[in-house]
């Protein structure tokens, strides 16, 4: 007696007619698979690459203090990379605090003030004529509060202090100064540096067309990696973590089709597998 719940199979007269086409079938399908995931990562590759908020100067995830000399020392050439670090800054959205600095400082804004507020101080870094082949700068509200001289140590010291007052986790310093430091500067310089790397703070210094000896002192305290420079910092071109120009929009177009053709090959090729009959 049959058991009525029993199911039963689809004799099939010539399975070898069907394993070819099937085979064919299952690679094609794995073909476009492949082509289709990595169309797809080489497309999200490519809109990584147009993330407006990427600065040469702020570490990757990272909430920052810019730390900026405005030591007589600076103003003859030091200016247009000052501009340049802090409109970088602004136009790459970074939310970031400011220090002044000279023989003291003082925090101008703390971090995380929305890069559109340090805006304004840009004109103070802008040539406004120029004078027997000197760039000549309008006066800016800082330069009767400075008597000289460049104590580095002080202003790192606040911009630490300032991103530990607000608890920012993943912190960091852009140093923008000629780092020509008084050699009495230097212990206390070292012990914030050391203390800064405990905590996990990074570090960055952008030099000002600094002297060989100004150099190897923080070379020797932060390390070559931390410098961030070229042959002319205005031209965009960095020696690390370069800024660099968005990929066309192009490239993202072409890999959008390429991806469309892919699920349509799939489509067309990888639908149901059919068997045509032969003829007796």
């Amino acid at each position: 007696m049959s058991n009525p719940h029993r199911r039963s199979s689809i004799p099939i007269p010539d399975g070898n007619a069907v394993r070819r086409p099937w085979l064919r079938h299952l690679g094609v399908r794995a073909g476009l698979a492949v082509a289709g995931l990595g169309l797809l990562a080489a497309a999200v590759s490519v809109a990584r690459g147009m993330d407006p908020e990427r600065s040469a100067f702020v570490p990757q995830g990272s909430q920052a203090v810019a730390v900026v000399d405005l030591s007589k020392s600076v103003e003859a050439v030091g200016y247009p990379r000052v501009g340049k670090v802090l409109g970088t800054i602004v136009e790459a959205d970074e939310p970031t605090g400011l220090v002044i600095f000279s023989d003291t400082a003082y925090e101008l804004f703390p971090p995380g003030t929305p890069a559109a507020e340090l805006r304004p101080i840009l004109r103070y870094f802008q040539p406004v004529r120029v004078v027997d082949g000197q760039p000549q700068y309008p006066s800016n509200p800082w330069s009767l509060s400075f008597a000289g001289g460049t104590r580095a140590s002080t202003a790192l010291e606040i911009a630490r202090q300032a991103l530990r007052r607000e608890r920012i986790e993943r912190g960091s310093i852009v140093l923008v100064s000629d780092l020509e430091i008084p050699l009495s500067d230097i212990p206390a310089l070292t012990e914030t540096i050391t203390t800064l790397r405990r905590e996990g703070v990074k570090l960055r210094v952008v030099p000002l067309f600094a002297t060989s000896d100004a150099r190897f002192v923080f070379e020797r305290l932060v390390g070559k990696s931390a410098f961030v420079e070229g042959k002319a910092l205005g031209s965009d071109r960095f020696s690390q973590t370069t800024r660099l120009e968005p990929p066309p929009v192009r490239w993202l177009l072409l890999l959008a089709g390429l991806l469309v053709l892919v699920v349509a090959a799939n489509e067309r090729w990888c639908g149901r597998l059919e068997l045509v009959g032969r003829k007796a």
